[in-house]
């Protein structure tokens, strides 16, 4: 009986086989969770980033188009009568920095046929782009000028 103590293969506990796999399955789903949020949180950032870039963007487009009117008004475009394309012309334009992240690039073409100018303002902040249109009217006689509209054009 003393020494009947060696156990057969059959009988011998063998113990920790099933930790490997569930320490690897366990560790793969950390990963995989780490990883999901590590993508959200990227992804949540640029929609931020990008809105706030937009937004400057058209702060930039009002900017240089409110520029515009204030050049128009000024004189810049009406000569002895006539609308004549003196400031800001096509297709260059006039650029305008606006702050430190953003700048405008204006457009001034007159329509002496209507009597009407256009100010084409493009905004930019960084990769993103907005447009601004403005329309003044001109009275040719007087000088007297009238903004039409004012309106942001998809670009």
């Amino acid at each position: 009986m003393f020494f009947n103590k060696a156990k057969r293969a059959s009988e011998t506990k063998i113990s920790g086989q099933a930790t490997l796999p569930t320490v690897l399955l366990i560790g793969g789903i950390v990963i995989v969770i780490a990883t999901v949020g590590a993508v959200i949180a990227v992804v949540l950032s640029n929609t931020v980033s990008n809105a706030r870039l937009s937004a400057v963007a058209l702060a930039a487009a009002q900017a240089g188009a409110q520029y515009g009117v204030n050049r128009v008004r000024a004189g810049c475009v009406l000569s002895n009568g006539a609308l004549v394309n003196t400031c800001c012309p096509s297709p260059s334009g006039c650029n305008l920095t606006v702050g430190s992240q953003a700048s405008a690039n204006i457009i001034i073409t007159p329509n002496g046929s209507t009597d009407l100018v256009t100010i084409d303002s493009v905004g930019s902040a960084g990769a993103v782009r907005k447009k601004v249109e403005a329309v003044m009217g001109i009275n040719l006689t007087t000088g007297l000028t009238s903004i039409q509209s004012v309106m942001e054009i998809k670009y």
